[in-house]
């Protein structure tokens, strides 16, 4: 006898903002004077759970901020014991973000995303993510362009994957503390064991909404076997029209590649 279908249970206001102040107490990161708490929250809905909560994002984004204030309020009041058992070191003080709580509410692009699923990636914003201008760091945004690289390469190949170069890579506008970084990948062609991933990087100001494109960057990762050897990938095949134009540049950047790696060999013999 088949067994019924379990119906998804779809994702609730509360929900969300309870699983955003389980995420803060998780995400305590202990100092030597204070203890930080995660300032940034990316909240990822299924489709359908984002297409009912839509209208009311902007009054859950306020209440989670006044839940972590209060959860805040509330860790600091709690007996010492209790403190260095949350913060798992010496200093029970718990510092909030000087620059406030910044939750956005996306739509989870995952297949194997259900309704009422709620992913969470949180993070701390630290000074050392900028330089002196208040600007985020290249260093930093180049290793945010390889993670999502390497995500794609993984997820095309469905084996481990490792950078074999980056092309150039040239800033068009700085990317400013406080902006959301939107990064989207794909795998423009492969060439039997390795691939061609472009990333677009864009910066979205948070309270107008305006976006920019910030920077792209050409990826080439290899697909490794258990002995690390490279192996052969299944093929990409375009159909629009810029999968297409992403298909025929990359094999256009492939000659450069080569044709430039054949240079350097040729310069050290």
């Amino acid at each position: 006898m088949d067994r019924p279908a379990t119906v998804a249970t779809p994702a609730t206001a509360r929900e969300i903002i309870l699983e955003i102040v389980r995420n803060m107490r998780e995400g305590l990161e202990p100092l030597h004077y204070s203890t930080l708490a995660p300032a940034i929250y990316h909240v990822y809905l299924h489709a359908d759970d984002m297409d009912r909560l839509r209208g009311i994002v902007p009054r859950i984004v306020e209440e989670a901020s006044r839940a972590l204030d209060a959860e805040l309020e509330l860790l600091n009041r709690a007996s010492l014991a209790e403190r260095l058992k949350i913060a798992r070191r010496g200093e029970p003080k718990i510092a909030r973000p000087e620059g406030g709580w910044r939750v956005v509410i996306l739509e989870n692009t995952d297949d194997a995303v259900q309704p009422g699923d709620i992913a969470i990636y949180s993070e701390l914003a630290l000074p050392n993510d900028a330089n002196g201008l208040g600007n985020v760091l290249g260093g930093k945004v180049m290793h945010l362009v390889d993670l999502a690289a390497a995500i794609t390469a993984m997820r095309h190949a469905r084996r481990p994957c490792v950078t074999a170069s980056v092309d150039s890579l040239h800033f068009l506008h700085p990317v400013h503390i406080g902006e959301l970084i939107i990064l989207r990948a794909s795998v423009n062609r492969v060439f039997r064991t390795s691939m061609e991933v472009g990333v677009k990087v864009m910066t979205e100001k948070l309270l107008t909404g305006v976006r920019l494109h910030t920077c792209s960057a050409y990826l080439t990762f290899v697909a490794l076997d258990a002995e690390g050897r490279g192996v052969s990938l299944p093929p990409v095949v375009p159909e629009s029209e810029d999968e297409l134009r992403r298909f025929e540049h990359a094999g256009e950047r492939r000659e450069y590649r080569l044709a430039t790696r054949e240079r350097l060999r040729s310069r050290k013999s």
